[in-house]
């Protein structure tokens, strides 16, 4: 398993489409983990297949990209926000989707939601 979270200082990079760092998480069969930062280009979805990355964590990401991402098998947990520890240990708990990791803004019924619902059903 190979996680990805696209970074900015400490916190989730708040959009995919301008990050230019991402913390990678490999995992082995035992449960131990492996971290590196790769800086990545401007081929940011060419980077992740290049990575073997099998979910992304990052904050907004424009429809073009979520399709792109999402065309290569990689899941994908967008308009996440956070210190990069936190939203970590909130995917190894099965909490990512608690409204403390989403994005400002993403607190309000609805907001949000309908967009990420549409988006998966393409």
């Amino acid at each position: 398993m190979v996680l990805a979270v696209t970074i900015w200082e400490k916190r989730v990079s708040p959009v995919f489409d301008v990050a230019t760092r991402v913390l990678v998480i490999k995992k082995d069969s035992s449960g131990k983990a492996g971290r590196n930062i790769k800086k990545l280009s401007d081929r940011l979805v060419e980077d992740l297949v290049r990575l073997e990355v099998d979910e992304l964590i990052c904050g907004a990401i424009s429809r073009n990209r979520y399709c792109s991402v999402k065309a290569e098998g990689i899941n994908i947990f967008p308009f996440k926000a956070g210190d990069v520890e936190e939203v970590i240990q909130a995917w190894e708990e099965g909490r990512l989707n608690d409204i403390a990791y989403s994005m400002p803004g993403c607190r309000q019924p609805g907001c949000c939601r309908k967009q990420k619902k549409r988006w998966r059903e393409i």
